[in-house]
C-alpha cells in the first residue's frame, strides 16, 4: 500500500507541473509564477517517493516506477533551465512566432509611433499616451496585453517606444518596441527586474 500511495502522489505532481508549464507558455498566465516553488517542492517529494518505490519495487512494477521518475527528473530539469519568468518569455516568443513573427510586430509599432495621440490638441507635445484597442493589430490582439502605450524613453532626443504591458500588483512585464537599439536595462521603471533582447528594437522587461 505504501508503494501505491507514493506513486499516486507522484502522478498528480507531474500533472500539476505540466499544467503549470502550459499556463505559462500557452496562456501567458503571470499568476502561475506564484506556483513555481510549490510545484518544485511537490516534484522533489514525488521524486523521493518514487526512488523509495524503485528501491523496494518488484520487477513487475519497476518499468512504471522508472518512467515516473524519468518524467519527474525531466520536468525538474526543464524548470531549472527556464525558471519562473523565463517560461513566460519563451511563451511570448512562441506566440509571436505563430502570429507573424517579430518583424511584423515591430513594423506595426513603428507605424503606431507615427500616429498622433487620440484626441490630440493641435500644437501640444505629448510624451505618453495610450493606444486604444480598436487600433491594435490582429497580432497584438492575439498577444493579449493588458494595455498598449506610447512612452518617451529618451527625453533629450524625444525618442518614444511602444509598450505592451502585462501583469499586475507587484509583478509587471513589457514587450517594448523601440526605433533604435537601446540598453534594455535603461528601460526599467524600478530597481528590480530582468531584461531580454529578442532582436534590435524588441525587448522584454520584467519588473518586481
Amino acid at each position: 500500500m505504501a508503494k501505491k500511495a507514493s506513486c499516486n502522489f507522484s502522478i498528480p505532481a507531474i500533472i500539476l507541473a505540466i499544467a503549470y508549464i502550459a499556463a505559462m507558455v500557452l496562456f501567458l498566465s503571470w499568476a502561475a509564477i506564484l506556483l513555481f516553488i510549490p510545484i518544485v517542492v511537490l516534484l522533489l517529494l514525488g521524486g523521493i517517493a518514487t526512488v523509495k518505490d524503485l528501491v523496494r519495487n518488484k520487477a513487475s512494477r519497476s518499468f512504471r516506477t522508472v518512467f515516473i521518475l524519468l518524467m519527474i527528473l525531466s520536468i525538474l530539469a526543464l524548470l531549472a533551465l527556464t525558471p519562473g519568468f523565463d517560461l513566460l518569455n519563451h511563451g511570448m516568443r512562441f506566440r509571436l512566432l505563430i502570429t507573424g513573427g517579430q518583424d511584423k510586430l515591430h513594423s506595426w509599432a513603428m507605424e503606431v509611433l507615427e500616429m498622433p495621440p487620440h484626441d490630440a490638441e493641435p500644437g501640444v507635445e505629448y510624451s505618453n499616451w495610450r493606444i486604444f484597442k480598436e487600433n491594435w493589430s490582429k497580432q497584438v490582439k492575439v498577444l493579449r496585453p493588458d494595455s498598449v502605450d506610447i512612452q518617451t524613453i529618451d527625453h533629450s532626443t524625444g525618442e518614444k517606444a511602444v509598450y505592451l504591458s502585462y501583469g499586475g500588483g507587484f509583478h509587471h512585464w513589457f514587450i517594448i518596441l523601440t526605433q533604435s537599439k537601446v540598453d534594455p536595462d535603461s528601460l526599467f521603471g524600478s530597481d528590480y527586474g530582468m531584461s531580454y533582447q529578442w532582436r534590435e528594437g524588441i525587448y522584454v522587461v520584467q519588473e518586481m
